[in-house]
């Protein structure tokens, strides 16, 4: 197994329930792993062999778990950049990750400032009608080859807050163990459930998408933290399950 497998049984089990909204877009589960191995099969199409490292710069949306999930089947390591984070910051960790493809929105990335290694800025959201078509031709079959558990997934970036940011190295085999963790941990989860992520899924927040696959239950992406509105989601969407920092 590898770290979207979570996913393809979701896809297996409820192809038709929905997966994730985002205040734009709903998508089930079948229409999120036909999406992602059509995303998956252009990467490797555009040069991105495993081992290569792949960033995010994507607000908390499907196209961010999409882009996410299709850069992990490809068998490259994932590079989530926070949003929040300062041109300075965003310039570093991808030159000192080494990336070359960078997966956005269009919005936010100056390419003047992404560093020495990024060549490719490719605008995912859908808004790229060119790439839309592109990702119409595609296969949705799943790649021949899937990571091992032993293959890098991601390279996960401290805050630096006692020094430059250091990149943590996370393969599948350590998402799946975290998997296996939290579906102990959150043990009544389940299809009924709503889990709301309105943290940076670039930070701990995304750790709750795989266990809410895993169980059939539904994401809400939520772009921003306000308050008020966010308290009015929770009752209005019935939702269960969150992760939250003290000052929220």
């Amino acid at each position: 197994m590898d770290a979207t497998e979570a996913l393809r049984r979701a896809a297996r089990r409820w192809p038709g329930r929905e997966a994730l909204r985002d205040g734009v877009h709903i998508i089930t589960f079948g229409a999120l792993e036909q999406r992602v191995n059509r995303l998956a099969r252009q990467l490797v199409g555009r040069g991105i062999a495993p081992g290569e490292r792949v960033a995010t710069y994507l607000p908390n949306s499907i196209a961010h778990v999409a882009a996410q999930l299709a850069v992990l089947r490809v068998g490259a390591a994932w590079v989530g950049i926070n949003r929040r984070l300062a041109p300075p910051e965003v310039a570093f960790m991808l030159e000192h990750g080494g990336v070359r493809f960078v997966l956005s929105d269009g919005d936010g990335l100056d390419p003047a400032s992404t560093g020495s290694t990024v060549e490719t800025i490719l605008d995912v959201s859908g808004r790229d009608r060119t790439l839309e078509r592109l990702l119409e031709t595609e296969s949705v079959a799943p790649l021949p080859r899937s990571p091992t558990e032993r293959d890098v997934a991601r390279l996960r970036y401290t805050s630096g807050t006692t020094g430059r940011p250091k990149a943590a190295v996370l393969t599948h085999g350590c998402a799946l163990a975290s998997l296996r963790n939290l579906l102990a941990e959150l043990h009544e989860l389940g299809p009924a459930d709503t889990v709301a992520h309105v943290a940076p899924l670039t930070h701990a927040s995304e750790a709750l998408l795989a266990p809410a696959f895993w169980r059939g239950a539904r994401s809400i992406l939520c772009r921003d933290f306000e308050p008020a509105a966010f308290r009015e989601l929770i009752h209005r969407e019935s939702v269960t399950t969150l992760f939250l920092v003290p000052t929220m």
